[in-house]
């Protein structure tokens, strides 16, 4: 099953003008960046999916950092923008 995050706005628990969390908190208004992670046979795969741009699929392998990575993904999809 798929954890799905989106970033941006100003709804709930937004810190200015930022929301980070689960979908299931409230309604976020202005540009979004949707993160879907799914987790996979040896990695995860992230969906990414923003107002302006069509969502793009990548693969983060288990021997990676994750954290690394994923910071990698959301900057190339913002410069995308």
């Amino acid at each position: 099953m798929a954890n799905t995050y989106q970033i941006g706005g100003n709804g709930y628990n937004g810190i200015g003008g930022l929301t980070l969390g689960p979908t299931t908190q409230g309604p976020i208004t202005g540009q979004t960046l949707t993160l879907k992670i799914t987790p996979a046979n040896g990695g995860s795969i992230v969906s990414v999916a923003s107002q302006i741009s069509s969502e793009s699929l990548y693969i983060i392998a288990d021997d990676a950092d994750f954290d690394r990575e994923l910071g990698k993904i959301i900057t190339m999809t913002k410069l995308k923008e």
